[in-house]
């Protein structure tokens, strides 16, 4: 079974995220105090969430897309992060070298 959170951003831009990408390591860092703030705001514990790199890579690449959608500006990190996931959706997670997600 999935288990969809159905999250309500309307006060923090993507931008307070800070999210930046090690070219080297690959790794992806972002605050952690305004993905805490966006979860207590939607009433979900950040402590079942952060910590759990692929829950975070959701809840980042669905408020990415909406960042998007409604104008906002290109992240490079968060596009290799979408490219990763859609090329493990297609040939396998064990099949795809993606870096990791940690709280700044």
């Amino acid at each position: 079974m999935i288990d969809i959170l159905r999250i309500h951003i309307t006060t923090a831009e993507f931008a307070g995220l800070q999210l930046t990408r090690d070219p080297r390591t690959g790794t992806l860092s972002y605050s952690v105090a305004a993905l805490t703030s966006i979860l207590e705001s939607n009433q979900i514990d950040p402590a079942g969430i952060i910590g759990d790199e692929d829950r975070v890579a959701e809840i980042l690449i669905g408020w990415y897309i909406a960042h998007r959608r409604f104008g906002g500006d290109v992240n490079p990190g968060m596009e290799q992060v979408i490219a990763e996931a859609m090329a493990e959706d297609e040939f396998g997670a064990d099949r795809v070298q993606r870096g990791s997600i940690l709280p700044q």
